[in-house]
């Protein structure tokens, strides 16, 4: 998800689209791998918010916050 967020309603709906995506996955049986999602913030506006992804069993995990990621491509 790429999201930009100046406020804190912004950073709401970002994690209100987490939470769909949670749900979807769960919906459907997917696990999602909570080590590979990260957050990059870029700027210097960038707000002071948590989020977070919920498995099945509603077991909310924090995503960690990176400053880059190697992208292998497709």
């Amino acid at each position: 998800i790429i999201s930009s967020t100046n406020c804190t309603e912004d950073s709401i709906r970002l994690q209100n689209d987490m939470d769909s995506i949670s749900k979807w996955c769960n919906t459907w049986k997917m696990e999602l791998n909570f080590k590979k999602c990260k957050l990059i913030k870029f700027g210097s506006k960038t707000t002071d918010y948590s989020y977070f992804l919920t498995n099945a069993t509603s077991q909310q995990h924090l995503i960690s916050e990176s400053d880059c990621e190697r992208d292998l491509g497709i």
